[in-house]
């Protein structure tokens, strides 16, 4: 089931624990720069066609959240230094098209991306499209 009144949906790729929590440090073996880093992977509906702003932002403000593979257009940029090299990470930097996002799977779109995290608390993203504007809240812990 995934988060969300949809059309566009986040999956974070790891274990969570009985309450539901994000447990980031499954999802990588050791932090890089000292980030924890967690695929993340966005599926959009069929039916949406337009373009989606995606942000991450810590509700508790305890550490930040970025995200990776998309067009950086926040102000929170970092580089974190990974096996493959350098990547860039931001705030707010997925701008997903989704007629050009590809892996389609039954008409539905996937666009894969990456999460760090510093550490534990509570995060949200913010997803706005054409039509909509909602927020999914969620919590990581070690």
């Amino acid at each position: 089931m995934f988060p969300g009144p949809g059309p566009v949906y986040p999956l974070l790729v790891g274990d969570y624990d009985r309450r539901g929590a994000f447990l980031y440090r499954t999802a990588t073996d050791r932090p890089h720069s000292g980030w924890w880093l967690s695929k993340l992977m966005w599926w959009i509906d069929p039916r949406e066609s337009h373009e989606v702003l995606i942000r991450a932002a810590p509700l508790d403000r305890s550490s930040p959240i970025l995200l990776a593979n998309g067009d950086r257009t926040g102000e929170d940029v970092v580089t974190i230094d990974e096996e493959g090299g350098p990547n860039i990470y931001s705030s707010e930097n997925l701008l997903l098209t989704a007629r050009d996002v590809p892996n389609i799977m039954n008409g539905w779109r996937n666009y894969p991306g990456v999460t760090a995290f510093r550490s534990g608390g509570c995060y949200s993203f913010q997803i706005d499209g054409f039509t909509f504007s909602y927020t999914i809240v969620f919590h990581a812990v070690p």
